[in-house]
């Protein structure tokens, strides 16, 4: 498997795969720490090489193949990652899939590219997380850390090595912040998209709840709130995928 590089600033790459094809096209958006080669994002590739559908996956910068290191990185840049891609490699309309953090991103792409993209499936959505989940659970030592380091350590169950979180993250990630409890100055009325949200009830790393808030802010009568009783925050379990893949095949039909 062969991916493609594009300069987002000079001495700076983005590693990509682009599958040319019919419109909508699919852009799946991953996580916070989290790489284009995960089980969601190759199965989104897989459907839509055998279909002849574009796809767009990608690496934001300090993530997986491209280039910037991630305590230096924010939603900022990993905003700035995706209007870049969808602007000048994606062709025609688009639906955006985003896992975690990817939810948060591809709700404010489609705020900003709003005649780009037709449709929206969030996987765990996770908007706001830094200011909603991260800074009110900061331990004593982890609030030292970071008025000391401008860092810390954060530990999560799908990975050996904390996340290091820094200062700039975090105070970026308020200026983009989306729901209505988080003060955001967004207005998410204004989407007209339809928004299909999977969520398990056994993820313990983000609410279920955040994703019952995004719809309760958007007015479109077709969104909807998709519940997994088994589902943890990944989602990854065959049935939980061939979910994504039957609403995928929906609404590619819808907007073909």
């Amino acid at each position: 498997m062969s991916f493609n590089f594009t300069d987002i600033l000079p001495q700076t790459k983005l590693s990509y795969e682009y599958l040319p094809g019919s419109s909508p096209g699919i852009v799946y958006l991953n996580g916070f720490y989290s790489t284009m080669m995960g089980l969601k994002a190759s199965t989104l590739q897989k459907f839509c090489q055998k279909q002849g559908h574009q796809f767009l996956r990608f690496d934001y910068r300090g993530h997986g193949l491209s280039d910037g290191c991630i305590e230096k990185l924010s939603i900022k840049e990993w905003l700035e990652d995706t209007l870049f891609l969808l602007d000048y490699i994606t062709k025609g309309t688009q639906i955006l899939v985003g896992s975690s953090m990817g939810a948060w991103i591809m709700i404010l792409a489609t705020l900003l590219r709003p005649q780009k993209i037709v449709a929206n499936i969030g996987i765990s959505a996770a908007p706001d997380f830094p200011v909603k989940l991260i800074l009110p659970s900061l331990s004593l030592d982890q609030k030292i850390s970071l008025e000391k380091n401008h860092c810390f350590d954060f530990f999560s169950p799908y990975s050996l090595k904390p996340y290091k979180i820094s200062k700039y993250f975090l105070d970026q990630s308020k200026d983009f912040v989306i729901l209505k409890s988080s003060n955001s100055n967004f207005n998410l009325a204004s989407l007209s998209q339809p928004f299909t949200l999977f969520h398990g009830l056994n993820d313990q790393e983000v609410p279920w709840e955040l994703s019952l808030e995004i719809l309760n802010q958007i007015s479109n009568h077709e969104n909807k709130l998709i519940m997994f009783k088994d589902g943890n925050h990944r989602l990854s379990e065959q049935h939980h995928l061939d979910a994504l893949i039957n609403e995928v095949k929906k609404l590619i039909h819808k907007f073909s």
